[in-house]
């Protein structure tokens, strides 16, 4: 199919120019090929919304073996829940327990390897 790209006057100042980095460009990409569903995410969470109390599954998919943190922020950053996960094949199913003293909003599922700047952010809606 046809793309058309729109451009926008910048109105007043210098124009600002962002940097991006081949990392950032490479992540834009995946986000993008998984949105049509041409690329899998490294890791998606089901079920999204999830009651309190309840577990969701983690699938990895693609993702580098070893041992992950995996820890859930609130809106405010806080951390309320953390754990560690070993990832040991290139495609594996985990289960995570939300805890049933969490109030329901939504909250960020981040898991970080070990020994690199490297994570994965996912959103997570609790009931």
């Amino acid at each position: 199919p046809e793309a058309v790209v729109v451009g926008y006057p910048h109105v007043g100042g210098a124009i600002s120019i962002r940097q991006v980095t081949a990392d950032s460009a490479l992540q834009w990409a995946k986000d993008t090929l998984s949105v049509l569903g041409v690329f899998k995410k490294e890791m998606t969470i089901y079920p999204n919304p999830v009651r309190k109390g309840g577990a969701v599954s983690l699938s990895w998919q693609g993702t580098e073996p070893g041992i992950y943190r995996v820890a859930i922020f609130n809106a405010g950053g806080a951390m309320v829940e953390e754990r560690a996960m070993e990832v040991s094949s290139r495609e594996q199913v985990d289960l995570l327990e939300i805890p049933a003293s969490l109030p329901g909003g939504v909250y960020f599922l981040r898991a970080a390897g070990a020994g690199d700047r490297r994570s994965i952010t996912r959103k997570v809606v609790v009931l």
